[in-house]
């Protein structure tokens, strides 16, 4: 017989530290930084095996095929290798493009609008040494023809550090480097369906090297370089028309600074940004450097430069891009304090640089930062751990923030030299070089989708040393999300109370701050949310009165309107009630547990539609503990609530009505003298009911099913053997769906099962990942259109993961995400699917979950998906 719940108030604050019962006692605290979300694919390497491989570049075409390309071979025999992705396929190797003899080194790769691709590198002549510009081009659908070399061939002179743009013509520049050591950059044209004409000098007298280009949609060309004015390092630039000549080099840097690095980039209309690295004391080595911009409007000059770094630490590694609305993002490395940082500043169109984000946590080493753009935006960089270096990267949404930095490269040795790209649906591509000891190293590749995927956890609740658990999660028809918690001012004070509070978020948007709903003066709860068919919401929640009894309170918050109106107590005074629950539709139901004399009851209170709660009624029957109520409530105001009963270990369900009419008598779901607990009930939109239990001591899931207007059916053996935790959801075309957990070999496993509307359940399918030596447990389930399945997943050295599936209309689930840190402990997941199908789900988060160590502080997050 299970006890009557309400139990004291030391035991409530810690059992979300314990919540799963196969938690290990763990002697570790893990202090990491913000959790990263497994959004990046695990990656696979494309170079050939055995072989050394590295420099790789990737770039996307308009249909979202991608074309990457790297070198192979050890020293004196390096190539140039490419290989050609499908959109959503897999990559296949094209075979080397630069000829036999020498090395091939730094090949980069473009593509232009109308889907030719153009890759340059440089070759270094075995019988010199010294480097030639080479260029290989491929049509659309075509292969790659023979190399062409578009340096001039100059008896001691040598070609290097290549750079490419393309639109409908392309110029190449380089480094050239004369007979006597002088450095100059040189540059190379190729109109539309012609082939590269004879190299032109760009820069002025004194030496000039790193040069940059870009090409704009008209085919007008724009190159920067660092070059020597009056003996200091300067960024110059110079300009070529499309049917034109290069103009004279102009200094685009201020005077009186060191300026090195330059990068540029071109804007669907003409308009290009400069950055650069800026030392304003070239002769002073403690001087910090910082990152300086400079705009040039179509037809016009750069304009004075902008200082968008930071005032303290030293900033360097500058990059920048354009995304397809003229919106630009420039990323560089900064180092603050004893660390280096990964930061990025966006610049809207017509708008100005806006206060640089850090990507990166301070403590970290991170550096080699690389970007892509298109209406979302990703930057990926190498981090040092101080043993070994690693891949990591992070993903900003359109109109969003950066999210928390991912690790991409996979753990053991060392990971370095990021590039990305991202197709025209915001699509992200990732490569870099992974060694592989003893042998050599390969390319790895990476692919995030833009959508269809959760974004990157936020947290909700405050930081340390605040304690949040009991996460709950609710959506409304237009994608409007409500998120409720439990939250402890400080985790070590037992002595303070707990509360409720809230946090609104706007369809598929961010979170607005918490507000707190319960008395902060008592102790709060438990707390449930749910919204009606107009999207009216209600929490409900546990709470402590005046007399130290446990009472049922509930807020409710008006569509459209900024918070919520003043809680209201709905249970009876006089005697504890637990276990609230809450489900709307056409109105609201509320149910919970209250030690009434002798015995524990169901109790309930309806709020018809556009109406308050009515009084309390009683659901179970009399004589009976009734604990674990459940309740659901269809659009058309149909409500169903179920229970576990105590004596004679039963389950137990009722129907009513989200109206004055109220509940009816209660009816036995399982069979009389056999074990049954977990009750859950589901309704859907036409007021069918479907209650689902585990029964026989956990050895077997059954179902029972109630046509509107009738009574419940005879039972159903959905699953058998070491099953429990069962959840159930209907869609909108009144197909059910189920999900639980079933222990193999002491380990467990999540496992689903369909039934469609009018049929029966289906054989149970397992979506979980049974090849990684995790534990899973305690699903939880969502569907409208589509469905979503989250739960708890340990991993044998103990630490917790939330993961999760999706399924789509009329699909089956598919790939599973990881959506925490896998080095932190994330557990007690929620999860709410909307009418048009994206996703929300919330979690708890701590560093450590050891119950022989001190409480550690915990916030709840949060994550999105969109359907598509």
């Amino acid at each position: 017989m299970l006890g009557t719940g309400h139990s004291d108030l030391n035991a409530k604050r810690t059992a979300w530290r314990l919540a799963a019962p196969v938690l290990l006692a763990l002697g570790v605290v893990l202090l990491l930084g913000a959790p990263a979300n497994a959004i990046f694919s695990g990656s696979t390497t494309i170079s050939a095996d055995g072989v050394m491989a590295s420099q790789q570049r990737i770039a996307t075409d308009s249909h979202d095929n991608a074309l990457a390309v790297w070198t192979e071979g050890e020293g004196g025999a390096r190539r140039v290798q490419a290989a050609f992705r499908p959109a959503d396929g897999d990559f296949e190797a094209l075979g080397p493009l630069s000829a036999e003899g020498g090395d091939a080194d730094q090949p980069l790769v473009v593509f232009d609008e109308h889907d030719n691709a153009l890759v340059v590198w440089t070759r270094y002549v075995t019988a010199t040494g010294l480097g030639e510009v080479q260029a290989a081009f491929r049509p659309a659908g075509g292969t790659f023809g023979a190399p062409q070399t578009i340096s001039a061939a100059e008896p001691g002179v040598g070609n290097f550090d290549p750079q490419v743009d393309i639109d409908e013509s392309a110029t190449v520049v380089w480094t050239r480097e004369s007979e006597v050591g002088e450095l100059s950059v040189q540059a190379a044209f190729r109109p539309k369906d012609g082939s590269f004409g004879a190299p032109q000098t760009l820069s002025g007298p004194g030496n000039a090297s790193e040069p940059q280009v870009a090409v704009d949609e008209r085919g007008n060309s724009l190159a920067v370089w660092t070059g020597d004015v009056a003996g200091a390092p300067a960024v110059e630039s110079a300009f070529r028309a499309r049917t034109g000549d290069w103009a004279a080099p102009v200094q685009v840097s201020p005077a009186g600074y060191d300026a090195f690095t330059p990068r540029v980039a071109f804007d669907g209309h003409s308009n290009a940004i400069a950055v650069w690295t800026a030392d304003a004391d070239g002769a002073d080595p403690d001087d910090p450097n910082f990152i300086q911009a400079a705009l040039r409007p179509e037809g016009g000059s750069f304009g004075a430069a902008e200082r968008i770094s930071a005032d303290f630490g030293t900033a360097y590694e500058p990059q920048v891009a354009f995304d397809q609305r003229d919106n630009a993002l420039v990323a560089w490395t900064r180092i603050d304090g004893a660390s280096s940082v990964i930061e990025a500043s966006f610049h809207a169109k017509d708008g100005g640089f806006e206060v640089p984000e850090m990507l990166t946590p301070i403590g970290e080493d991170a550096f080699e930062p690389r970007l892509a753009v298109d209406e979302s935006a990703a930057v990926v960089w190498t981090q040092s751990t101080g043993s070994s270096v690693r891949v990591q990267g992070a993903f900003r949404r359109k109109g969003g923030t950066f999210g928390a930095a991912q690790t991409l490269s996979a753990p053991g040795e060392d990971s370095f030299e990021p590039t990305i790209a991202m197709d025209r649906r915001g699509n992200a591509l990732a490569m870099w070089t992974h060694n592989v000891l003893p042998d050599f190293p390969v390319v790895e590749f990476a692919f995030r989708p833009r959508t269809g995927s959760f974004t990157e956890p936020g947290a909700l609740s405050a930081p340390a040393p605040a304690g949040a658990f009991q996460p709950q999660i609710a959506t409304d028809r237009w994608s409007n999300a409500i998120a409720v918690w439990t939250v402890d001012s400080d985790v070590t004070d037992d002595a303070n109370p707990t509360w409720v509070e809230a946090a609104f978020a706007g369809a598929g948007g961010e979170f607005d701050p918490p507000v707190r709903l319960s008395n902060p003066s008592t102790n709060a709860f438990q707390p449930r949310v749910a919204f009606e068919s107009d999207g009216d919401a209600v929490v409900t929640w546990t709470a402590e009165d005046a007399a130290g009894n446990q009472r049922v309170n509930a807020a409710f918050r008006p569509a459209g309107t900024p918070g919520f109106l003043a809680p209201t107590t709905l249970s009876p005074a006089g005697s504890d009630a637990f276990d609230p629950q809450v489900a709307a539709g056409h109105g609201t139901v509320v149910v919970w547990s209250r030690v009434a004399g002798a015995n524990v009851s169901v109790e309930a209170s309806v709020k018809p539609d556009n109406d308050s709660f009515l009084p309390v009624e009683t659901v179970s029957d009399a004589g009976e503990d009734a604990y674990a109520p459940q309740v659901a409530v269809g659009k058309e105001g149909t409500a169903a609530t179920t229970w576990y009963v105590g004596e004679g270990d039963g389950v137990k369900a009722a129907i009513g009505r989200t109206s004055p009419a109220g509940f009816g008598a209660a009816a036995t779901l399982s069979t009389p003298g056999m074990a049954a607990s977990e009750p859950q009930i589901a309704v859907d939109d036409r007021g069918n009911a479907l209650a689902l239990w585990t029964g026989g001591d956990r050895a077997f899931i059954q179902a029972a099913f109630r046509p509107r207007g009738a009574g419940f059916g005879a039972s159903q053996d959905v699953a058998t053997d070491n099953v429990y935790e069962p959840q159930v959801a209907f869609d909108e075309s009144g197909n059910a769906i189920a999900a639980w957990t079933r222990v193999v070999s002491d380990i467990g496993e999540i496992e689903t099962a369909f039934r469609p509307r009018g049929g029966t359940f289906g054989d149970p399918d397992p979506i979980s990942d049974t090849g990684q030596g995790l534990d899973n447990f305690s699903p939880r389930i969502a569907a409208d259109d589509s469905a979503a399945i989250v739960w708890t997943a340990q991993t044998a050295s103990g630490f917790l993961r939330v993961q999760s599936a999706f399924r789509p209309k009329d699909g089956l689930f598919g790939s599973i995400q990881t959506l925490t840190d896998p080095l932190l402990y994330a557990f007690e997941p929620q999860v709410a699917v909307d009418e048009r199908g994206n996703v929300r789900a919330v979690w708890t988060l701590t560093d450590q979950v050891d119950s022989n160590q001190p409480p550690a502080p915990s916030t709840i997050q949060s994550a999105f998906r969109p359907r598509i």
